[in-house]
């Protein structure tokens, strides 16, 4: 059985009719992480940790406990690769304060 990529030699023209993004207001993302913490649950905790670090989705999924350093004066966690997540860049491995 053989499978067909779809997606081969599919052209993608970055320039046309490419619109910016705007950023979520910081009211609609307090609004947000409120709601999350309200609900408490697994998926509503990775949301607000998304949306305050600024960290990809993949990032937050693949950390370990030991990424996550509260002990430091300044709280942060610690992005790096490993072999069921590797970083989507070199510069994606970071240490992102968390106060």
């Amino acid at each position: 059985m053989s499978l067909k990529n779809h997606f081969s030699g599919l052209q993608y023209d970055r320039f046309a009719r490419v619109g910016s993004r705007e950023p979520i207001p910081q009211n609609d993302i307090r609004v947000i992480q409120k709601r999350c913490v309200e609900v408490d649950d697994d998926l509503r905790w990775l949301v607000a940790l998304i949306s305050d670090t600024g960290m990809r989705l993949a990032e937050a999924t693949g950390l370990l406990v030991e990424d996550i350093r509260l002990d430091p004066e300044v709280p942060f966690v610690s992005l790096q690769s490993y072999p069921w997540r590797p970083l989507k860049t070199k510069g994606s491995k970071r240490d992102i304060p968390l106060g």
